[in-house]
């Protein structure tokens, strides 16, 4: 996994195979899909960290998930709290982080 110390406020376009962390990034993201003329918002809630991945082709034929070219038709981007924003808990505690989708016609 890449480490990035924030997301690009221009974009992230990706043309290989990608496993990013933007840590320190609590903004919410906006998803371009031009194909589909749509925009995808989401809205993170105690998240620090932003994870943006696709497997490729190499890697997305060895996973049972994933049928043949499915991995160019896919972005992941996961609210999260890793690396040096990890969460540790005691005992009993608790911690939510949540992702709110929300799309809309371009």
């Amino acid at each position: 996994m890449d480490c990035a110390p924030a997301m690009a406020s221009g974009g992230v376009a990706i043309g290989a195979a990608t496993d990013s962390a933007y840590i320190n990034n609590e903004n919410a993201l906006e998803l371009i899909d031009p194909v589909l003329k749509r925009s995808i918002h989401i809205a993170k809630k105690n998240s620090r960290t932003t994870v943006v991945w696709n497997p490729w082709d190499v890697a997305a034929a060895k996973m049972a998930d994933m049928g043949d070219g499915e991995w160019q038709k896919m972005f992941c981007a996961e609210a999260a709290n890793i690396l040096v924003n990890a969460i540790t808990l005691a005992p009993g505690g608790q911690h939510t982080t949540s992702a709110t989708t929300t799309v809309n016609a371009l």
